[in-house]
């Protein structure tokens, strides 16, 4: 039971980090690897649209 307890901590400590990271940063234009880094922070934190558009 205490392992799905860490999970749940781990996942939404994740999520909460990824939302923080995509709402303070602005939206890559130019670098292509920060862009796919980008993408995959905006599915970790839910994010169905771009955070800034």
């Amino acid at each position: 039971m205490s392992y799905l307890i860490e999970l749940y901590v781990l996942a939404t400590s994740l999520v909460t980090i990824a939302s923080v990271i995509c709402n303070y940063t602005d939206t890559p234009k130019d670098d292509a690897l920060v862009a796919k880094a980008y993408k995959i922070l905006e599915q970790f934190a839910f994010l169905g649209n771009k955070a800034k558009q």
